[in-house]
């Protein structure tokens, strides 16, 4: 029996307007679910950015749920340390990670912080994520490969595929820029599929699509369980293969308004945070 598995997911509901946001909200919230039963997916990680209220969010989505939907969705934020770094934090329950305010508080905690208490509560898991990422939020540059690797050890997960950069290095290749931007691009590279050096330092690869927008779901890790088997245990302990869609180029103009709109919330903290439950 195979399952389909989103190991990242952003909803990217737009709590931040000042009117309509509810209807807006609940409307985005549907149709992402159109898509979580058109690509046949069993379980999606809702890894909001602890910057973009990843608890209501989940809720939202709970609240939006068609009574025919098969996808589990499982909590998760996507964390923030003080190094500015990125990584995945899920547990079974919502009351298990939405629990922590220090989860839900934009660089709470530092890395070494957030792994101990992960390492600490064995209902939580922490996955790091796009590694190499051109962006400022990656783990090899903001903690270096010492600590990386020592970080994949202590969480045991690594994601071994990220789809954000797909079609930017599409364009990239077509426009045959790859060497003037050689730097960006190898960044790119190595986040669209992060290199063995750190994927062996894992127990679980996990691969997701980071989709910021309901057109672009589908990606997932596609992972082998006899049949019967928990779901929430085999999202934990199987690793799997790749399923990787194509993306059209146009896709780069929406994302750049998504992209920056997130840098200006970080630099300037104009977010709110969630309570805990």
């Amino acid at each position: 029996m195979k399952i389909k598995v989103d190991y990242h997911f952003h909803p990217n509901l737009p709590l931040f307007l000042p009117f309509f946001k509810a209807y807006l909200s609940n409307k985005r919230a549907r149709a992402i679910w159109n898509e979580f039963t058109k690509h046949k997916l069993d379980a999606v990680l809702i890894s909001e950015h602890a910057y973009k209220n990843p608890r209501k969010t989940f809720e939202i989505l709970e609240k939006n749920k068609p009574k025919n939907a098969k996808t589990q969705i499982i909590p998760a934020i996507e964390v923030l340390t003080k190094e500015s770094t990125d990584v995945i934090v899920f547990a079974k329950n919502k009351k298990d990670i939405y629990y922590y305010p220090e989860l839900l508080t934009p660089r709470g905690l530092s890395m070494k912080e957030l792994v101990s208490l992960i390492n600490k509560d064995p209902l939580l898991y922490g996955i790091v994520v796009h590694p190499y990422t051109p962006g400022a939020t990656s783990i090899v540059f903001n903690n270096g490969m010492k600590e990386t690797k020592r970080t994949i050890k202590k969480l045991g997960f690594i994601e071994g595929y990220n789809c954000s950069f797909t079609a930017l290095i599409k364009l990239i290749n077509f426009l045959k820029l790859n060497n003037i931007i050689k730097g960006r691009y190898e960044r790119a590279v190595k986040t669209a599929i992060t290199p063995d050096k750190l994927k062996k330092e894992a127990k679980v690869i996990t691969g997701g699509s980071d989709a910021h927008h309901p057109w672009e779901i589908g990606d997932c890790m596609e992972i082998t369980i006899v049949k019967g088997k928990d779901l929430f245990k085999a999202v934990t302990r199987g690793s799997g293969k790749m399923i990787i869609l194509d993306k059209k180029i146009r896709t780069l103009i929406r994302n750049f308004f998504t992209v920056s709109r997130e840098w200006l919330m970080k630099k300037t903290h104009l977010y709110t945070i969630d309570k805990p439950l």
